[in-house]
């Protein structure tokens, strides 16, 4: 076995487990492969390389506290942490969309469009579905972030009752 290959097959190993047959023959016949392996190995297990991965009191303590105040407004019928979202109006959506769809419909008589056309000969084809996509983020977007408005709309029901919170 070539050196490259050993190392292909070393370093895809995952932690702990064993070499194959053929790469175990040619480490212990190699003395430069022996040589990186280990010290690989022993890179990966310094704790200087790692540090300590355990997250932070604070974070823990942080994301806890925020998990159950987001519970307590979920039992509340209250939206989980509306005080950090910040509100578009109604009015900055329908336009920004509108903007969207004008867009949509007057590139096809741009002037620029047959010179980008002859720059990137696949874009006839590409554009439509990249303005397709967009519109259809847009809209995803829209209604996800006004459900609700489109619950109080249609007389929804408020959502259950948690079941984190008794």
């Amino acid at each position: 076995m070539e050196c490259e290959k050993f190392m292909q097959i070393f370093l895809e190993l995952d932690n702990g487990e064993a070499l194959p047959e053929g790469a175990a023959a040619h480490l212990e016949t190699c003395a430069r492969c022996a040589a990186e392996a280990r010290g690989l190995e022993e890179l990966m297990s310094s704790p200087r390389v790692w540090g300590n991965l355990a997250p932070g009191e604070s974070l823990v303590s942080g994301v806890m506290a925020r998990i159950v105040k987001g519970q307590a407004a979920w039992a509340a019928g209250k939206e989980f942490f509306s005080e950090n979202r910040r509100e578009l109006s109604l009015r900055n959506w329908v336009g920004t969309g509108l903007f969207i769809l004008l867009g949509m419909f007057l590139i096809p008589f741009s002037t620029i469009l047959p010179e980008l056309n002859r720059i990137i000969p696949g874009l006839r084809i590409a554009l439509p579905l990249v303005l397709g996509l967009v519109i259809t983020l847009y809209g995803a977007l829209f209604i996800g972030s006004h459900l609700n408005v489109f619950r109080r709309l249609l007389g929804a029901s408020p959502p259950p009752a948690s079941p984190f919170v008794e």
